[in-house]
């Protein structure tokens, strides 16, 4: 009889597990944006420059965590207004807190947008969406209005070596140039990579990646900007 006592312990102990179990916050193991991709048109001034960013097309980003919890149902939230929000190329396309992204009112070309927040196994972002901004398809111009980096998204292997980019621009009347050295060239990351502001040779320093960015300024102030990522392993 006196092994009852310790017996009920025991059984109440056994019921409340699986209720102490829930009470864990769920954790975040993905976020989802919209729009996936979004294409805006430059609005121009009547003398065919740019006109300021605040009379250029916006969209509002949304972003929707989603939420595991051992035992239930993965859940979904609205954490538009909690995640950090990013444009790879703020010169093009600029987003703010609260999600909204604004075609800075300077250049054409695209941009990715992605959003991140700290989740159960570290920080978690989000898949990217392309924002591109075009010029209206009546403009026939001889600006360069769109720039293409060769190669690709490349990867390096060793630490210390180099990697020659090239820009090539397209003009309003579908003309191409090479831009080269003509461009500024930049890097995001300088730790994992450094590049010549005139030449596009980069050089790999640390396993990473940095998004290399080009931009071209025609006579009239009119830019075109493109990117790519250089990846050093």
């Amino acid at each position: 009889m006196r092994y009852r006592p310790l017996l009920g312990v025991l059984a109440f102990g056994l019921v409340m597990l699986p209720l102490t179990s829930c009470t864990d916050d769920p954790s975040l193991t993905s976020i989802i944006i919209s729009p996936t991709s979004f294409t805006a048109t430059l609005t121009l001034l009547p003398n065919g420059s740019p006109a300021p960013a605040s009379e250029q097309l916006w969209t509002q980003y949304t972003a929707t965590g989603y939420y595991t919890h051992p035992d239930h149902q993965p859940i979904t939230k609205d954490i538009t207004n909690q995640v950090t929000w990013l444009s790879y190329t703020p010169l093009l396309v600029t987003i703010n807190s609260s999600g909204v992204a604004t075609v800075a009112g300077t250049a054409t070309g695209f941009t990715q947008i992605t959003a991140s927040m700290p989740g159960f196994h570290g920080i978690v972002t989000s898949s990217a969406s392309t924002f591109t901004v075009n010029l209206p398809s009546s403009i026939t111009t001889s600006d360069v209005v769109s720039l293409n980096i060769l190669p690709t998204n490349p990867i390096v292997s060793s630490l210390n070596t180099n990697e020659g980019f090239v820009v090539i621009g397209t003009t309003g009347t579908g003309a191409t140039e090479d831009l080269t050295t003509s461009a500024t060239w930049t890097s995001s990351n300088t730790a994992v990579a450094t590049i010549g502001a005139k030449t596009g040779l980069a050089t790999a320093l640390s396993d990473g990646t940095s998004t290399i960015v080009a931009t071209y300024a025609n006579p009239d102030g009119f830019q075109a900007t493109a990117y790519t990522n250089l990846t050093v392993q």
